[in-house]
């Protein structure tokens, strides 16, 4: 007799662990679309069959468990009994009201936690004032070479990066085995194997979702509720990859609708938050660094209450999605491949347009760096010319003439490395100089001292005469040399 399916298994010690009957217990199996054989295949090979009907008071527990933990037990157990008559979610004040009731139970460790996420975000505030605002420590750190350099700058990313991402992952695990009563330091552990695991579903759930919301809007909402539940799989379930979003997806299949109404009304809850942000980060921005870390202060409420009542919220709502499926979710490989094809397309395009982004914005810094240099060569060569007219009583009939006792060396164009254009007019009473701008007049504006020089088709020209020089302090030319 073949042995029955391990996910049925599971799904059958959970509800008799939640104290209910087997004839209940076969009637939930049978709605599900279980044969009367299969039925009995898998009560056969479960060692924990009850066969009375659930007591009227709680039977007793271990000292370890909880009236919480209990209760939850219960909830879920009413969950699965309404999901077989056709039951759906609660509403969003129950479903919030859970939530919350966790941080409550546990409030040392699940508030401890956020409190070392929360205190990522004051880790470039303590670097820009260590290192950016004090001179001398500034001078002392690039004394020290570029391998001391490029060390604490590692050092930034690890301590911003480990607090941040581990201690996100742990928060999870705090609310996730809250029964268990662990505290931060079991928490942080017991995350450690799940850290890169975690980063790599959240990037995939933020390309996919960013990559439908710059198709339609629409397709990046909907992704966006599909894959809401992705983490909350990982931790969960410890299913990875494609693999949890394809089981986030399943859970919500059919109640799209209904979760984005439930995630959208959390969302407005960090309006408070933000408002109180905003007016503190206004009235702070006067203050100067000061006011930068009264800034991130405005922001520790939303950290430490926000962040750990939204992954308490979607784990209430997880474990109900969950005991409502009552049968046991087989995820489609067809489904998870689909999402991964169309994730990775979605990626590959978000990608080729963001470098494409980087490599417009390099190239015109490139061009401003390089007309940087062309006009900052003109006035040196203008310099030259006026410095050879005062020695000689004549402009130079070539630039060549400037070098070596006026100029060090000849400027010459960084792009095509020729010399600028000079030429002389009005019998060698006048000059010009010319360098060809790759930027249009309008960007030039911070490097451009004299916007009148530029002329129509895009050239930089400064021009001189026996007249300027004869007002200036320069000898007035009388012809070239």
């Amino acid at each position: 007799m073949p042995d029955p399916n391990q996910e049925l298994l599971d799904f059958i010690r959970k509800r008799l662990a939640a104290n209910i009957s087997r004839a209940e217990l076969e009637k939930e199996l049978r709605i599900q679309g279980y044969s009367d054989q299969e039925i009995a295949e898998a009560l056969s090979s479960t060692k924990q069959i009850k066969d009375s009907a659930v007591p009227a008071v709680a039977p007793m527990v271990p000292p370890a468990m909880t009236m919480a933990s209990l209760t939850a037990s219960a909830n879920i157990s009413d969950m699965s009994e309404t999901a077989t008559s056709g039951g759906s979610l609660p509403g969003f004040k129950a479903l919030l009201s859970s939530a919350w009731g966790i941080l409550k139970d546990r409030p040392g460790t699940i508030f401890g936690i956020a409190a070392i996420v929360a205190f990522s975000q004051y880790i470039p505030i303590v670097f820009s004032l260590v290192f950016g605002s004090n001179t001398s420590t500034n001078n002392w750190i690039y004394s020290q070479g570029t391998a001391f350099l490029v060390f604490l700058i590692f050092l930034y990313i690890i301590a911003y990066l480990g607090s941040y991402l581990w201690g996100s992952v742990a928060l999870l695990y705090a609310i996730k085995d809250r029964q268990e009563r662990i505290g931060i330091g079991e928490a942080f552990k017991r995350a450690r194997s799940t850290v890169a695991a975690w980063v790599w579903i959240t990037f995939l759930t933020s390309v996919i979702v960013l990559g439908g919301t710059l198709l339609f809007i629409i397709p990046g909402m909907i992704f966006g509720v599909w894959f809401s539940l992705a983490a909350i799989v990982l931790v969960a379930e410890g299913l990875r990859g494609m693999s949890a979003l394809n089981k986030s997806k399943a859970y919500v299949k059919g109640r799209v609708g209904e979760i984005f109404g439930l995630l959208f009304l959390f969302g407005l809850l960090y309006v408070p938050f933000y408002v109180v942000t905003a007016i503190v980060s206004s009235v702070a921005s006067q203050f100067g660094t000061a006011g930068t870390v009264l800034q991130n202060i405005a922001g520790l409420p939303a950290s430490l209450i926000y962040i750990p009542l939204l992954f308490a919220f979607q784990f209430v709502l997880y474990e109900h999605l969950k005991a409502l499926e009552g049968k046991p979710i087989v995820s489609s490989k067809k489904g998870r491949w689909a999402i991964f094809i169309v994730g990775i397309f979605v990626g590959i395009a978000i990608i080729g347009i963001l470098v494409s982004i980087v490599l417009a914005s390099l190239s015109v810094a490139r061009e401003k760096g390089r007309d940087a240099t062309r006009i900052s060569d003109v006035a040196a060569i203008q310099t030259g010319i006026e410095s050879y007219a005062t020695a000689n009583d004549a402009y130079p009939a070539t630039l060549d003439n400037l070098v070596p006792q006026d100029l060090p060396a000849l400027p010459l164009d960084p792009s095509t490395q020729a010399p600028y254009q000079y030429q002389l007019e009005a019998g060698g009473q006048s000059y010009e100089i010319c360098a060809m701008l790759e930027e249009a007049t309008s960007t030039l504006s911070d490097l451009n001292p004299d916007p009148q020089a530029i002329t129509l088709n895009g050239e930089y020209c400064l021009t001189g005469s026996a007249s300027d020089s004869a007002a200036g302090t320069s000898s007035a030319p009388q012809g070239t040399e």
